[in-house]
Parts: structure tokens; sequence; C-alpha cells
């Protein structure tokens, strides 16, 4: 049996996403909040392996010790 530890993060709108940490290759400070291009409460983009990204509204100091448990 195989089993995978999922992180809980919570989306733009509060609702809950589910991250696999080995998946998580960068997490950083959201840039040009100013632009418009990013939503107010985005506090952290969590980059994934396969290119993609997830905007999260919890902060990525939080996100960096969740990933580390």
């Amino acid at each position: 049996m195989l089993a995978v530890a999922l992180v809980e993060l919570q989306g733009p709108d509060g609702q809950v996403v589910y991250v696999n940490p080995a998946e998580v290759t960068t997490v950083r400070e959201p840039r040009g909040l100013n632009t418009g291009h990013w939503g107010a409460a985005i506090k952290c983009l969590v980059m994934l392996a396969d290119g993609k990204f997830i905007t999260v509204i919890n902060p990525c100091d939080d996100v960096r010790k969740k990933l580390e448990r």
C-alpha cells in the first residue's frame, strides 16, 4: 500500500486545496500585486513540478512550515 501525505492550503476564495509536497518546486510571494494580476488576498504562489502554480491565501512562511512536516 502506498500513502501520500498531502498538505492542506487555502485557495483565493478560502476553498481547501490539497498539495503533494513532493510536487512542489518553489514557494514565493507574489510580485506585481499593484498591477491587478493577483487578487488582493493572494499571499503565496506554490510552483509545481508540472509547471503549473497554485495561488493561496496562506503566508509563504506558513506554507513552507507545512511542507517541511
